[in-house]
């Protein structure tokens, strides 16, 4: 599966209802930043007074930590948030989309959830703290989809364990989506800066990118030589 590209951006900022667009990676590393909650909060602080937002997500998900923090950055925003997802959202989007007060889906959209995974290297005691800490994780991870899912603890265990794909009308039906869009156009994301304000995080972001590569570099040169 190819990665999407990353995009955080903002559209119709100076009207009643703004939206945030998510989509790509959620989270970062050495080489790459994705969307992290120091975006969003540069945007949500940016978008302060604000009655209602819509947030429109893309994305196949990435850091759990990420997605939790920037869920729980949108519940406790003053404004009315509503959840739109335009393509997939999962794994740590999933996460994300569960913090709006509404969350809509078009009909050919899917969301996707699953249980925290990770990688290890080591010994055998090495792999039993792993294992531990990815079991307190699923319990963060189960607690952001309980307050929506309309079945059972058990039901949910089995949907999280499948890594379920849920199509609009199954999300719909257990309840971690409110309804399927039909009539409503969101508007794609253009890139030529005319029809729609770009946050000025996107240059941020590949400001930090090149500091972290060149401090990447300069350790390389350091120890090898």
């Amino acid at each position: 599966m190819t990665t999407m590209k990353t995009i955080l951006a903002v559209k119709n900022e100076d009207t009643k209802k703004p939206s945030i667009h998510i989509q790509g990676f959620i989270g970062s590393s050495w080489f790459f930043e994705g969307t992290t909650d120091k975006g969003i909060k540069r945007v949500l602080d940016g978008l302060d007074g604000k009655e209602e937002i819509d947030v429109v997500i893309n994305s196949n998900g990435g850091d759990v930590f990420q997605g939790i923090a920037i869920g729980n950055l949108l519940k406790a925003n003053k404004a009315k948030i509503n959840i739109i997802i335009n393509g997939v959202a999962a794994s740590a989007a999933s996460i994300i989309a569960m913090a709006g007060d509404t969350i809509q889906i078009y009909p050919n959209a899917q969301l996707m959830i699953h249980r925290a995974s990770t990688w290890a290297e080591g010994n055998v005691d090495v792999f039993r703290q792993t294992a531990d800490q990815l079991e307190s994780i699923d319990k963060s991870v189960k607690a952001s989809y309980q307050s929506r899912f309309n079945g059972t603890d058990d039901e949910l265990d089995e949907l999280l364990i499948a890594e379920k794909y849920m199509d609009a009308e199954t999300a719909v039906n257990y309840g971690l989506v409110d309804e399927i869009i039909n009539d409503v156009q969101v508007e794609p994301i253009k890139e030529d800066g005319n029809e729609e304000s770009v946050d000025s995080v996107l240059n941020q972001v590949s400001e930090e990118r090149e500091k972290r590569m060149a401090a990447f570099t300069a350790a390389l040169e350091k120890a090898f030589g």
